[in-house]
């Protein structure tokens, strides 16, 4: 091809305007953030089966074997004849924890308004906030409110803690451990294995 003739193509070729560039990108902008806009507002994310592990659907904790993720599934589990354990709140009658008959808890979980050697006790930070303790294999939902400490007692246990508006869930500790944050939280659940 003759250098003129490729000047000449070169010179010629317009850009598309600025403004369908923008537009262009702006589009390609809402194409690519429109999966995530149209997903669930909250994620779940399943826990290995076995493990004491809960998922949280609505208000309700369950627990991870179940296999469910969606407040209609739940519906629909407790509306079945499945074999199920479940916690209700003495506040309001509300399902809190909803389990497989073949994991119901040894024996409910106990709480004192002191803690003894062998009890899981959550230590407050300050006063007047008392100790917690808690005994028996099972969980307990509740609200434990400027936790800074705990002990594990004669027990594994496990908690969940509110940070920052976040629900954690802390490691399994071992019997006869003495624990601390490296802050103040609200305790929301005691597990104990």
């Amino acid at each position: 091809m003759n250098m003129d003739v490729l000047w000449f193509f070169q010179s010629t070729r317009k850009e598309p305007p600025l403004l369908k560039q923008r537009i262009t990108a702006f589009c390609a902008g809402i194409m690519l953030a429109l999966p995530a806009c149209i997903a669930p507002a909250t994620a779940v994310s399943f826990a290995d089966a076995g493990t004491g592990d809960y998922i949280r659907i609505g208000d309700t904790d369950v627990s991870a074997s179940l296999g469910i993720s969606q407040q209609r599934e739940l519906e629909e589990l407790l509306n079945s004849d499945t074999p199920l354990y479940v916690e209700q709140s003495v506040d309001d009658g509300s399902i809190l924890t909803v389990g497989p008959l073949s994991e119901m808890p040894d024996k409910a979980i106990v709480q004192h308004s002191t803690c003894a050697k062998t009890d899981v006790c959550l230590l407050p930070y300050t006063a007047p906030y008392a100790s917690f303790g808690f005994s028996g294999k099972g969980s307990k939902q509740g609200n434990w409110p400027n936790i800074s400490e705990y002990t594990s007692g004669k027990w594994t246990t496990s908690l969940q803690w509110l940070y920052k508006g976040s629900l954690v869930k802390g490691a399994k500790i071992k019997p006869n451990t003495h624990a601390y944050f490296n802050g103040i939280v609200t305790i929301k659940r005691v597990t104990i294995y």
